[in-house]
């Protein structure tokens, strides 16, 4: 779902931190839930109104993956599995600005908002499987994995998501990659120009700024979290004559927040966080912190497995790639409570709608036992159903059904005044939520009997 403002904050310096690249003979990791849509959006031109012309979709994303067939790539396409806890309260409130939308869409307005057809992933999975393109679906969200995928096989990303600006793999903005391939310029094969970011180039640009500081950007500037559990942290950068425009504010908040990190070590940085926020919420945030961290450094090399590569090649990578699991030591309640003057944040909001916002914000942040829950869960199901989940045997709100009992249905253009048409399938979803309980508890009772059995 992207940091706010940092493609834009990239963009506008795209000469500093893009670089002309010519893509062709390797591994291309792709991120298949947002590459979907942007074929959807940039080249098929459909009213989404109408909700299909799946036939033009279809030939667009076949002639998109011929073109970089046709340059020697090897596309590696990864999909999203089930919400993360952090990503819950985002996609709820999105889906409901989407349910508004929606009410009263105008076929012949300029919205910006976009309503892709229901079967828009099961298409875009038929292409991949009639060219025999490799993909994997994984458990939860695919930015890290991918960026973990790349960074091991030293190829890019493609994905147009603010993310992967922080993840440390090769990046390529989808919007800057060329069409069509090109004849190469010695006349043997054919490549696609594009442009690609490297972290180094940010890196250098803030002197000091180490890569181990990037997961924190995440935190702080993320919209996936909250909105003002760190307003405290950001009065202190005193950010005087700022346009109360809150596109500028954040813009000047990006290139603070970058420099204030260049400043300081992992632990120091950590610290100067926590001794911003009040005690209660400490815990709570440096869960946040240290989980940000470790899936920033530590994802599973098993995805390799579904997405072809050999065991052996598996093993031979983790020989090579020691996981280090990062705990903050200090001692958080000793911190000493630093409160900045109270300084505008450019954003007009009365101070007691702040207030109930704030504390709003604050009970949605997930914390520790939500984690370990999830994980629990997800450790105890057989082994067969998380294989079937990677290879998209099955949906991902299969896992969503099964963790926390939620299905977020996807909002579709329609008559208001007569019932959704959403309403037809809740029993259906009902009679798959059951089905999915009673296996899955059947199965671990057998696994736990056999276990003691032994």
């Amino acid at each position: 779902m992207g940091i706010p403002g940092l493609t834009t904050f990239i963009r506008n310096r795209s000469h500093r931190y893009l670089e002309y690249y010519e893509l062709h003979d390797t591994y291309l990791v792709i991120d298949g839930n947002n590459i979907r849509c942007q074929l959807y959006n940039s080249y098929v031109k459909c009213n989404c109104a109408f909700g299909g012309d799946y036939d033009k979709y279809a030939q667009c994303v076949s002639d998109f993956f011929d073109n970089l067939l046709k340059c020697n790539i090897i596309p590696l396409v990864l999909f999203n599995g089930a919400y993360e806890n952090k990503k819950m309260k985002t996609a709820i409130s999105r889906t409901k600005e989407k349910i508004e939308k929606a009410s009263s869409f105008c076929p012949l307005s300029q919205e910006r908002m976009k309503f892709f057809p229901l079967f828009l992933t099961r298409v875009f999975k038929n292409v991949l499987k009639e060219k025999n393109i490799r993909d994997v679906q994984c458990l939860f969200e695919a930015h890290n994995v991918a960026a973990s995928v790349a960074k091991i096989l030293n190829c890019p990303v493609l994905s147009y998501d603010s993310d992967f600006y922080i993840y440390g793999s090769l990046y390529i903005p989808f919007n800057t990659l060329d069409k069509y391939a090109t004849k190469s310029g010695t006349g043997k094969g054919y490549l696609m120009c594009c442009r690609i970011y490297r972290t180094e180039r940010l890196l250098n640009s803030f002197e000091g700024l180490d890569e181990s500081m990037l997961p924190l950007v995440e935190i702080l500037l993320g919209n996936d979290y909250v909105k003002r559990t760190f307003k405290n942290f950001f009065r202190h950068f005193k950010l005087h004559g700022v346009s109360r425009n809150k596109h500028d504010y954040q813009q000047r908040r990006i290139e603070e927040t970058f420099t204030w990190l260049s400043k300081y070590t992992l632990d120091k940085a950590i610290a100067g966080i926590l001794s911003r926020l009040d005690k209660p919420i400490r815990q709570r945030i440096l869960h946040l912190i240290e989980t940000s961290i470790n899936s920033y450094t530590n994802a599973s090399t098993e995805i390799l497995i579904p997405l072809g590569f050999s065991k052996e090649y598996v093993a031979q990578v983790n020989s090579h790639h020691l996981n280090r699991i990062f705990k903050y030591d200090g001692d958080i309640d000793s911190l000493t409570y630093i409160e900045e003057i109270d300084e505008k944040d450019g954003i007009d909001t009365s101070e007691e709608e702040e207030e109930e916002e704030e504390e709003n914000e604050i009970m949605n942040i997930p914390d520790e036992s939500d984690s370990m829950y999830s994980n629990a869960l997800v450790s105890n199901l057989p082994v067969w159903f998380i294989n079937e989940l990677l290879m998209g045997k099955h949906p991902p709100y299969f896992l969503d059904l099964i963790i926390r009992c939620v299905y977020i249905c996807s909002p579709q253009i329609e008559d208001c005044n007569y019932p959704s048409t959403v309403m037809i399938c809740s029993r259906i979803i009902n009679v798959i939520f059951a089905l999915l309980k009673s296996a899955v508890n059947n199965e671990i009772r057998d696994m736990s009997y056999i276990t003691r059995g032994s």
